[in-house]
C-alpha cells in the first residue's frame, strides 16, 4: 500500500478523536483525519506518517458520503487557517462529539469504567447564551505575512493564511480596523477586548505593559493584557458560579486557590470565606502575580505566594485546609501535586481542566 505523504485514499470514518480529528483505517493502519465527521466516507490526503507506519494523519479533501450533521461553515477560512476544528458540523452535534471525546479520554487515560456514574452522566453543553459558537473570543493573536496582512497559521504549518475577519472573535477585535490596516511584516499582533468593550492592541515590538478591565458578577479585575484570562466572553462567570456552587464554601473556612492566575477565583473565594476565613493564592507566572497582587490588595484574608505548587507544598507550613481549587495550565497539575493535595486531606477538591487528555491522565489515587 502506498502510504506516502501526499498520497490519497478512500476512508470510512468510524468515530471522533481528541485534537480535532476523526478516526478511520487505511487497511490495518489507523488514520486520524481532519475536516470530517463520524459516518462519512471521504477521500483523504496523508499529511504525516507515524512511527513504524502504524498510524497516519490526513486531511479530508473530498466528501463522498456526507454526514447528516455536516453544514456549510460560517467562516470562509474554516478548514484552511487551522483555527477551528468543527465549523463544518452542526453546533448541537458538536456537543455530542465533544462528550464522546471527554468520555474516551477519561476511560482510556483515566482508567475509569464505562459504567462509572461520572461517565454515564457526563454531557458537554454549550455555555448559556451561546447557541452558535461564534463571536465569543475576547483574545486573538494574529500573525502577519510579508506584506503586513493579518492572519493565522495554517494547520501544522508556519504559512500565514490571511483573513478579512475571524468569525469566532468578538466584533471589536476583528474585521475593519485590523484586516484593513498595514501592520509590521512577519510579526505578531495580540488584541484583547475587556468586559466593558475597551480594546488593547499589542504589537510584537511593543514592550509596554497594558492592562485590561474585567468584571465577573460583582468582582472587578485588572488583568495584564498579555497574561492569561478565559478567552470565551461567557466563561469567567460560568466558571466562578459553578466553582462556588460545587465547593459550597462556608464562612470562616481555609481554602487554597492553586494556579490562581490574575485571581479569577481568588476574589470570590475571599468573599465566600469572609473576614474570619483565609485564602492561600498560589501562582508562579510573573505577569499573573502582578495582576493578582493588584486585584487582591484590599483583601486582608488572602495570602499570595509567587512560586510553583510543588515548592509551595515543600515550603508552606499549611498542614490542613478545608477546600482546594486548582486550575492548572493545559499540561495539567501532575502526579506530585495531586499526591501532595491528597496528603493534607481537604474535604473538597475542585479541579478545573482545559484539556481532556491532561484530565484523563490525572492520578486521583491516594497511594
Amino acid at each position: 500500500m502506498n502510504l506516502t505523504i501526499g498520497s490519497r485514499h478512500e476512508v470510512e470514518i468510524q468515530r471522533v478523536a481528541h485534537g480535532g480529528h476523526c478516526v478511520g483505517r487505511i487497511g490495518e493502519v489507523v488514520c486520524f483525519v481532519r475536516h470530517t465527521a463520524p459516518g462519512e466516507k471521504v477521500i483523504v490526503e496523508i499529511r504525516s506518517i507515524g512511527k513504524q507506519n502504524k498510524f497516519v494523519f490526513a486531511d479530508a479533501v473530498e466528501i463522498l458520503s456526507p454526514s447528516s450533521y455536516r453544514i456549510k461553515p460560517a467562516c470562509e477560512y474554516a478548514g484552511v487557517c487551522g483555527g477551528c476544528d468543527w465549523q463544518h458540523i452542526d453546533f448541537a452535534y458538536q456537543q455530542e462529539l465533544k462528550t464522546e471525546i471527554l468520555k474516551e479520554q477519561l476511560i482510556r487515560l483515566g482508567k475509569l469504567s464505562p459504567d462509572n456514574n461520572l461517565i454515564k452522566n457526563l454531557q458537554v453543553k454549550q455555555l448559556p447564551g451561546d447557541s452558535t459558537g461564534l463571536g465569543y473570543r475576547t483574545r486573538v493573536e494574529y500573525l502577519t505575512d510579508s506584506r503586513g496582512r493579518i492572519g493565522f497559521r495554517k494547520h501544522g504549518s508556519n504559512e500565514v493564511v490571511t483573513v478579512n475577519t475571524c468569525k469566532v472573535a468578538r466584533e471589536e477585535i476583528t474585521g475593519d480596523g485590523f484586516s484593513n490596516v498595514p501592520w509590521a511584516a512577519n510579526s505578531e499582533l495580540r488584541v484583547v477586548v475587556g468586559s466593558s468593550g475597551e480594546v488593547v492592541r499589542i504589537a510584537e515590538s511593543d514592550d509596554a505593559e497594558y492592562r485590561i478591565n474585567e468584571h465577573v458578577d460583582s468582582f472587578n479585575y485588572q488583568v495584564n493584557a498579555e497574561g492569561f484570562w478565559q478567552a470565551h466572553t461567557l466563561a469567567p462567570k460560568v466558571f466562578v458560579d459553578t466553582a462556588l456552587e460545587m465547593l459550597k464554601i462556608k464562612l470562616g473556612e481555609h481554602v487554597c486557590d492553586f494556579y490562581s492566575g490574575s485571581g479569577l477565583f481568588t476574589l470570590p473565594l475571599s468573599s465566600a470565606v469572609g473576614p474570619g476565613g483565609r485564602v492561600e493564592s498560589v501562582e508562579s507566572d510573573l505577569k499573573a502575580i502582578s495582576s493578582l497582587k493588584r486585584n487582591t490588595r484590599n483583601l486582608a484574608n488572602v495570602n499570595i505566594y509567587g512560586l510553583g505548587i510543588e515548592k509551595w507544598f515543600s515550603e508552606s507550613k499549611v498542614k490542613k485546609v478545608d477546600a482546594i481549587l486548582l486550575d492548572p495550565p493545559r499540561l495539567g497539575a501532575g502526579r506530585n501535586v495531586v499526591r501532595s493535595i491528597a496528603k493534607i486531606r481537604p474535604s473538597r477538591v475542585l479541579y478545573v481542566a482545559c484539556d481532556p487528555a491532561a484530565l484523563g491522565k490525572m492520578q486521583f489515587s491516594l497511594e
